[in-house]
């Protein structure tokens, strides 16, 4: 295990001077022997910490440092503001309170010593620094308003290079150098910048005149890639750009109040030429384009950096972030590349498919769609529609609501935020958020829906609620101007854009108008109405597009069609999408694929459908619904295999392929399905279902899944809480009443005969029904705990063919005859079994399916696959499940994991270096890249092995893993690279084993689990009981949950019924409370112990993750607040390796 994590490592450029034990266990992830080169700790600019977050079921990042560069205070740091990197690599700083200017090693933070005496020159209450082009350091003096030069080796005092108050200067700020070595310095006392020349210090002037452009005290200031002067003006919370030769003012950069950016006082820019600022109202530093002044991102976010009245910023040589604190005396550093952020790292893949709109294929074959509601895009294979992953993860860079969605001609992705009123721009082959192109609201965008990108390259949008078609840049994202506004011709909520036409005009749909209206492609001049109201049909056009064939087609959402115009005409040609029950339900965008056919998102369907590009005939479900059954119920299979499942919460039938169990499609809706336990298809190959709840039976037409009606009504027949359905050979149906205890007969058609079996049978509580060769009825009868047989002729009573509780049957359900030698099956639901009988005599055979067995739980309906198995619904594990006759688990049919986290309990890294995950709800086991978060597979598919409610994760040395299924109260084994079953490790109750939830390893290979018994137990490599470990006094421990060793050997655990953390030592030793119910704990859960050797709790009830001194227990401060940063109920933490 340890050769090939270094390995992947290694691979990363990440240098490990020596690794001797790694322990991964569910709270986080430990080192009990890790050993650094202490100089490559020091030079850690920052940490990753992950957190999983129970109500939000995703799994956090926080990417910064643990602990300030310069701590509060070192070396008699007092207010420090203006910084600067020397030639040697050393870090400066302008010491404000004591008048000095303090030197410390740029790799450590190690004070070297006072650089600048206090009052050197004058010097008092310095701020700004810069080394000029002549080597020497510049140091402006606020109090008496002038700037001293001191030699830049030695700190001597060399001149006072712009005496005080020359030039008019008044409470000087910031420093900067041009081309030509002359200084600029913002004087923010008279709201201008002054310029004095280089080597002399005579003043030339003021560059910028005392108000220009609206500057206000003027602070930080830098000539940017372009020479030109940028410039904050602190009090009008902007940014303004000015000539950086004649000092014109160019207008302002970034826009007051931009993102949120208040009193800006550092401004730099950074190695990637983009622009960072100091946003000290806010305690942000924020990051904007350097070519364009847009909002990027919070590049050190507010509470997640710490920051504490930022003042100045500087860039070391090798490119890392420095951040002078003025309110607790302190410095930061951060990556110069991520900075510091609270972001989402992994999050569940069932998030879900929910109101799509836009559309499109991407440079990779891929096929890309939004997701309105769950704020994210998912793409899937472009061939086959299978389901890749969540490429734009919710809310990434502040997307909301996507609607429009494009690549760019630079290949990345372009997604329109519609309620951010902007477009959102994403790397095309991370997801990764790029930059926010057109920033909110600018040039009056406003519910963005459709975008284009123009025949010149420039980006067109739609902006919905102001009636117009805006242009922007397609390089910078400036805005160029209302191409098309609501005066010209009538638009009214303009939705989808397309170019075309013989000259390549614009076609606008109006959505309330229903029309489709058409503009100059280059000057945006209306052209007339292409399409008037109603033409064919059209009813509230979303989508347009432009086919092969040259014609124009309008998605119609009124009339769930699309259709099709000549497009130099505009006449009608027709309605491409033929109605055949293509379950087409608001169909909002589409896109022709690279095979010419048509693909349409349905809005209310939550769907993909795939048309023929040419005869508009329906082929398929491109891009299903994710099809994972909450509430898995009955069961049927079709002719060709395919199988069915009833969910009773989404109110639906799901139809999935019969081998492999991939979803297919939703077969079918109805409102009011709250409990399809039953189902069958007819002769005709309709489906039929029962609907327990309401009395009735369902029909629904085999071919399209389309409601059929009705096909018994209960209130006509006395059918109450119906529970089995059955036919005869003559075609005649059969319901069992279990409220009325009959069964009741129907003719073909569903019209009510009479009882069959009457209530003087003595049937109690008749559930299964099923028919043998000859025509006999079985009934199965729940509350009997028996099988009873009838004359399929008049009904009369043959006798009981399975007697009471023969074989331990216990509620029997529902029955089937076996593909083998005609044995009866029977599931038996108490004692959650299938038990199988035979089927001449009714003699218990066998049990064929142990109880929980594979993770069977409340079992509902049984079949019998068209290979011969056995597929049962799960409902405890919310799944299908597979066996042999024979009793073999063959694995759970449905669902195919859908990567769908919910309640993510605990986090481990793997061996291989990715992160997994145990989503407590869906009873799997899910698998993230450990660098990028990208969701790679389900390690343990639904149930699999029995796996119920799963919490604590651990590897052992052998890269085996190991997963707490607290609802069985087992340790269960697994392959991780084949998702393999290993079997039981830890049965349930051995050494008083109830509910594990923690698990650990210690470094001889002992596996230790927290149990509900408020104890943690020990177990040897075998998984022997060994002892209670934790040998505390009586109730000392209450409620254990996440454990971990520190580097003293000892092993802590958290206490959530007492908002402590206990420590043990290495033989279960109570050393005592280490943190205890005053250490501002609340449900303390996940521990991690961070390269700074402290100790992180994660709190679930404050939603906060508390910071404790390593050795101590004693606390230190709240390093993440769910108030700040989103997070909401945090369990698991886990560091990631440096």
């Amino acid at each position: 295990m340890v050769r090939r994590y270094r390995s992947r490592l290694q691979a990363l450029g990440i240098l490990y001077l020596s690794l001797l034990v790694l322990v991964l266990l569910g709270g986080g992830y430990t080192v009990v022997a890790l050993r650094f080169d202490q100089k490559l700790v020091a030079e850690s600019v920052s940490s990753t910490l992950l957190v999983s977050s129970e109500r939000s079921d995703r799994v956090f990042r926080f990417d910064g440092p643990l602990s300030p560069f310069v701590p509060p205070g070192r070396g008699g740091l007092d207010t420090p503001r203006g910084l600067a990197f020397g030639p040697n690599g050393d870090v400066f700083v302008s010491n404000f309170e004591a008048d000095n200017v303090l030197r410390y090693d740029g790799e450590t933070g190690d004070l070297i010593g006072v650089f600048v005496v206090a009052g050197t020159g004058g010097l008092f209450g310095p701020t700004g620094l810069a080394f000029g082009p002549d080597g020497r350091l510049y140091v402006s003096s606020s109090g008496n308003d002038s700037v001293i030069q001191v030699d830049g080796t030695q700190g001597t005092l060399l001149s006072l290079f712009v005496p005080p108050g020359e030039g008019g200067l008044d409470g000087p700020r910031d420093l900067a150098f041009d081309a030509d070595g002359h200084l600029y310095v913002s004087s923010s006392g008279n709201h201008s910048v002054l310029r004095y020349r280089a080597q002399t210090g005579v003043f030339m002037g003021a560059f910028v005149p005392s108000g220009s452009g609206g500057l206000t005290r003027p602070t930080g200031l830098a000539f940017g890639p372009d020479d030109h002067l940028y410039v904050n003006s602190f009090d009008s919370d902007q940014v303004l750009l000015y000539h950086g030769v004649s000092g014109v003012a160019l207008g302002p950069f970034v826009s007051p109040g931009n993102a949120g950016l208040r009193q800006p006082i550092g401004l730099r820019f950074g190695p990637d030429g983009n622009l960072y600022l100091t946003s000290f109202g806010t305690r942000e530093v924020l990051r904007f384009s350097g070519d364009n002044g847009g909002f990027l991102d919070r590049f050190v976010s507010a509470d997640i950096g710490r920051l504490q009245g930022p003042a100045e910023l500087a860039f070391s040589p090798d490119g890392d972030l420095y951040v002078s604190n003025m309110n607790d005396h302190s410095i930061f550093r951060f990556d110069g590349t991520q900075g510091a952020a609270f972001t989402t790292f992994a999050v569940s893949q069932n998030e879900g498919l929910s109101a799509p709109r836009g559309v499109a294929f991407g440079p990779d074959g891929h096929f890309y769609i939004n997701s309105f509601e769950t704020d994210s895009v998912l793409r899937y294979d472009g061939e086959s529609g299978e389901f890749r992953d969540v490429f734009v993860t919710p809310g990434s860079g502040g997307l909301r609501g996507p609607t429009g969605l494009a690549f760019g001609p630079d290949n990345r992705l372009y997604v329109s935020s519609g309620k951010a009123n902007s477009v959102m721009r994403y790397d095309a082959t991370t997801g990764d958020f790029v930059d926010a192109f057109v920033p909110e609201g600018r040039g009056g965008l406003t519910f963005p829906r459709g975008l284009v990108f123009g025949p010149n390259d420039d980006l067109f949008v739609s902006s919905r609620d102001t009636d117009d078609v805006l242009r922007y840049n397609g390089r910078t994202g400036d805005f160029m101007g209302a191409f098309v506004t609501s005066q010209s011709g009538g638009l009214d909520h303009p939705i989808g854009l397309a170019f075309g036409g013989p000259a390549g005009d614009l076609f606008v749909a109006s959505f309330e108008t229903h029309s489709i209206f058409r503009y100059d492609g280059v000057t945006g001049a209306p052209l007339g109405m292409f399409v008037p109201p109603r033409v064919g049909g059209l009813g509230q056009p979303l989508g347009l597009l432009f086919g092969n064939d040259g014609h124009l087609y309008a998605g119609s959402f009124e009339t769930n069609s699309i259709l099709r115009f000549h497009g130099v005409t505009g006449a009608f040609l027709g309605d491409l999408v033929e109605e055949d029950g293509s379950q087409l339900s608001g169909p909002t965008e589409f896109v022709f694929g690279p095979d010419n056919q048509l693909y349409v998102s349905s809005l209310n369907g939550n769907e993909v459908l795939r048309f023929d590009g040419n005869s508009g005939r329906f082929i398929d479900v491109f891009a299903p619904n994710l099809g994972v059954p909450e509430s898995p119920a009955g069961l049927a299979i079709d002719g060709a295999g395919n199988l069915y499942v009833g969910d009773a919460s989404s109110q639906s039938i799901g139809q999935y392929d019969g081998e492999t169990g991939r979803f297919i499609k939703t077969f079918a809706r109805h409102e009011g399905l709250d409990s399809p336990n039953v189902m069958t298809f007819g002769p005709n190959g309709d489906l039929y279902a029962v609907h327990f709840n309401a009395n009735r039976v369902l029909r629904f037409k085999g071919a399209t899944g389309d409601f059929a009606g009705v096909f018994i009504d209960g209130t006509e027949s006395n059918l109450v809480a119906p529970r089995g359905l059955a036919r005869d050979r003559t075609g005649h149906w059969y319901v069992s009443s279990s409220g009325t205890n009959t069964i009741q007969r129907y003719s073909p058609d569903g019209s009510f005969i009479g009882a069959f079996v009457g209530p003087r049978a003595g049937l109690d509580e008749p559930t299964g029904l099923t028919f043998d060769a000859v025509g006999n009825l079985y009934v199965a009868t729940a509350g009997d705990h028996n099988v009873r047989l009838f004359s399929g002729v008049d009904g009369s009573s043959m006798g009981e063919f399975v007697s009471s509780r023969l074989g331990d049957l216990r509620g029997p359900l529902s029955l089937r005859f076996g593909p083998d030698d005609g044995d009866l099956y029977v599931l038996s639901r108490v004692n959650d079994r299938v038990l199988r009988y035979d089927g001449r005599t009714g003699a218990f055979v066998d049990t064929v399916v142990p109880t929980r067995h594979g993770g069977l739980g409340n079992p509902v309906d049984m079949a019998f696959a068209p290979d011969g198995s056995i597929v049962v619904s799960s409902l405890r594990t919310q799944n299908v499940l597979n066996f042999s006759v024979t009793g073999d688990f063959l694995g759970p049919l449905v669902p195919v994991s859908s990567g769908e986290m919910d309640k993510p309990f605990s986090m481990a890294l793997g061996p291989d270096g990715n992160l997994y995950v145990s989503s407590f709800e869906t009873h799997e086991v899910l698998c993230f890249d450990g660098i990028t978060g990208s969701f790679l597979r389900a390690v343990v598919r639904r149930g699999s092995g029995g796996l119920v409610s799963p919490m604590g994760l651990a590897f052992d040395d052998t890269e085996r893993m190991y997963v707490a299924s607290a609802g069985t109260s087992e340790v269960l084994r697994y392959d991780p690279e084949l998702g393999e079953f290993l079997g039981v490790f830890i049965a349930s109750g051995a050494g008083g084993l109830d509910q594990p939830i923690g698990l650990v390893f210690d470094a001889d290979g002992h596996l230790y689990a927290s149990s509900r018994t408020n104890d943690v137990l020990r177990y040897d490599r075998n998984g022997n009981f060994i002892e209670v470990f934790t040998k505390s006094p009586a109730g000392a421990l209450v409620n254990p949950t996440e454990m971990i060793f520190g580097a003293d050997g000892n092993l802590y655990v958290s206490g959530t019924g007492t908002n402590e953390v206990l420590s043990y030592d290495p033989t279960g030793r109570f050393n005592g409370v280490f943190i205890g119910s005053q250490g501002e704990l609340d449900a303390p859960r996940g521990l991690a112990f961070g390269d700074d050797g402290n100790l992180y709790i994660s709190n679930q009830r404050s939603n906060r993750v508390t910071r404790h001194d390593g050795r101590t227990g004693s606390f230190i401060d709240v390093f993440l607040s769910g108030a700040d940063s989103g997070l909401r109920t945090p369990v698991s933490l886990i560091f990631l390796p440096q």
